[in-house]
């Protein structure tokens, strides 16, 4: 038995580097099959962006040509006579519809089948709206390498100005296809507020137009998973001389992993990481009292396994923070990532002298750490005693407090959801 399903590729990353954009429209030139699927992805992921519009939850505003009833990412719904004679009349339509909404951006992304016939949608233009068209995004490549080349084509079209100010950085490899993005900015924002240092942009995330054009302002760049923000940040560097880092630690998850992003960036802008690092010491020594109070009753987690499904730095990371920390054993690890990360997590399980299964679907665990639909299957198969979403999609629908996956808090949920899932049943 296996467990078939696709990874998202560089189409969907393309569209939501373009629906991060909070007073964009993004423009799907194809059927509607490719249309349906980012919508509702874009919609959920970004729940926030059109609040102070009461005409968004209108029902009625958008069944009509071109939405079928989504408000995001509209299509110009291409029928099999469209790929012999053409479909340029139904895309200059759809544009000239949208333009008169007055987004700050417009990107325009052709679908598998229009990019096959050359349909152009670089003709598309305007006087007073930025408009990028994406011939080709990428569809046998990764969700991350379409997402970066994207990023980099909104920043070439835009081209922002450079108005140094210092200790400033912006935050970089978030997308909103990541589960729970808005809590890990403000998760992360405040932690480096405390220690005097400012968030210009949060590049790729929730900025606008005009956050684009000042984003070359900040004075260092600061990657979160580096697999979506590794290239944006040497485009960074080479045009603008903006430096940036990014920790060995990979994603800031675990004790050690924060102290080092907050570190890190601190020592590159002078600054005293203090104050974060005495938040991070209140939750390492609440943390010690309970698994105290554990390993009275014979409870530690020690020895008890765990998967995980997720980006390289993700899984890099938590790996190291469950086996280091907890003294948990990997048992079976998969990426969409190549090359470096996953070269680190073999390189750290085989200091250990352990071998890992790369099949997490069909490797029994006592915790399975991933995306809900992994976490759903492998419970119904009782595969596992329970699970933890740190991708999506997730299980959970409904979401009223913060539940960042990186950063301090972060760190103390994985915790939290280790330790009560580990906890022996009555």
């Amino acid at each position: 038995m296996s467990f078939n399903y696709e990874t998202p590729e560089g189409m969907m990353g393309a569209l939501l580097a373009l629906e991060g954009i909070k007073d964009g429209c993004t423009i799907v030139h194809g059927p509607t099959g490719c249309k349906y699927c980012p919508s509702s992805s874009s919609e959920f992921a970004y729940t926030n962006r059109s609040k102070n519009d009461p005409q968004f939850c209108n029902p009625y505003r958008f069944f009509k040509k071109y939405y079928f009833g989504q408000p995001r990412i509209p299509c110009t719904y291409l029928q099999e006579d469209d790929y012999i004679m053409g479909a340029s009349e139904k895309l200059t339509d759809l544009s000239d519809i949208v333009k008169k909404d007055q987004p700050g951006f417009i990107g325009i992304v052709n679908s598998p089948g229009t990019s096959l016939i050359g349909e152009d949608v670089g003709s598309i233009t305007s006087d007073n709206i930025p408009i990028l068209g994406i011939e080709t995004p990428g569809y046998s490549e990764s969700q991350c390498v379409g997402y970066q080349r994207t990023i980099i084509g909104i920043l070439n079209l835009i081209k922002p100005e450079r108005i140094p100010k210092i200790n400033t950085v912006n935050i970089l490899g978030l997308s909103i296809s990541h589960l729970n993005w808005e809590d890990d900015l403000e998760e992360m924002t405040s932690m480096l507020d405390i220690c005097g240092i400012s968030v210009c942009q949060n590049i790729g995330t929730g900025w606008d137009t005009a956050g684009i054009r000042r984003s070359a302002d900040a004075e260092l760049n600061v990657m979160i998973f580096p697999e979506y923000g590794d290239s944006t940040a040497d485009w960074y560097e080479r045009i603008y001389g903006i430096p940036y880092l990014y920790s060995d630690s990979g994603a800031p998850i675990g004790f050690k992993a924060v102290e080092d992003w907050i570190s890190e960036i601190c020592r590159a802008l002078d600054k005293d990481p203090t104050p974060a690092l005495n938040k991070i010491k209140e939750k390492r020594i609440l943390t010690a009292k309970t698994l105290l109070d554990m390993e009275a009753q014979h409870r530690l987690p020690t020895g008890r396994t765990f998967s995980i499904e997720a980006e390289g730095s993700m899984a890099y990371a938590i790996t190291e923070f469950l086996y280091s920390y907890l003294g948990m054993i990997p048992v079976a690890i998969r990426t969409d990532s190549d090359g470096l990360w996953n070269s680190r997590i073999q390189k750290f399980v085989s200091s250990k002298g352990l071998t890992v299964s790369d099949d997490v679907f069909n490797t029994p665990t006592d915790v399975t750490i991933g995306s809900g639909n992994m976490v759903s299957a492998m419970m119904m198969r009782k595969m596992t005693l329970g699970g933890i979403d740190v991708t999506r999609p997730c299980r959970k629908m409904v979401k009223i407090e913060k539940e960042p996956i990186i950063g301090l808090s972060g760190t103390m949920r994985l915790l939290d959801q280790v330790l009560n899932i580990l906890w022996p049943r009555n």
